[in-house]
């Protein structure tokens, strides 16, 4: 929430310079940072002309666990709306992809027989709430050198190797990290972040 400053000054009305300042002064005072203009509830955003959409998991679809891993179903709890977020988008997308990684699988916290079990049942879940998931598409690597590790665009391209009419210019990817950002960058893609705080 912006304050917003009312005022009177005795300056005279013709005076350019105090014209000047108060323009620049207004300007400073209520414009947003740039975070601000991009950082927005899920259920808030404006997917736009975009009819390709990235998403995230934890921290976007479902509540991140500090410092520890969804392993299993009963670990797994959506965040408010997203069911009925991405209900509301299915009406105007083609395709609705995540891109996860999920490197506890690799470093023995889970099966990746759990994981998959984790997204069919997240997936149902979504079904059952009006929308859909075109494909989950997860990097389980240890090393962030690992192509298809996010900020590395190696899920992007698996996506344009399955889905050949998918075009850059179509895609928008949803996330909460700059990893996210830095894999839209490195696809060539639209970003926005999204945010779980009210």
């Amino acid at each position: 929430m912006l304050d917003i400053f009312v005022f009177v000054l005795s300056f005279p009305l013709h005076s350019f310079e105090f014209s000047t300042f108060l323009s620049t002064f207004a300007f400073n005072l209520i414009r947003p940072t740039n975070k601000e203009l991009v950082t927005m509830l899920l259920k808030d955003i404006n997917i736009g002309s975009h009819s390709v959409l990235l998403l995230d998991r934890d921290g976007v679809i479902n509540k991140l666990r500090h410092k520890d891993y969804v392993k299993v179903w009963e670990e797994f709890e959506f965040l408010p709306c997203v069911k009925e977020t991405i209900a509301k988008w299915s009406n105007q997308l083609r395709y609705i992809f995540v891109v996860t990684n999920q490197r506890g699988v690799s470093k023995g916290k889970m099966t990746e027989e759990a994981l998959v079990e984790v997204h069919r049942r997240m997936v149902e879940e979504i079904v059952d709430a009006g929308g859909f998931i075109t494909k989950i598409y997860y990097c389980t690597a240890l090393t962030d050198e690992d192509p298809n590790r996010k900020p590395n665009p190696g899920m992007f391209h698996q996506i344009q190797r399955d889905y050949p009419d998918v075009k850059q210019s179509e895609c928008v990817m949803i996330g909460d990290s700059k990893s996210d950002e830095d894999f839209a960058k490195n696809c060539g893609i639209d970003f926005i972040y999204s945010t779980n705080e009210e």
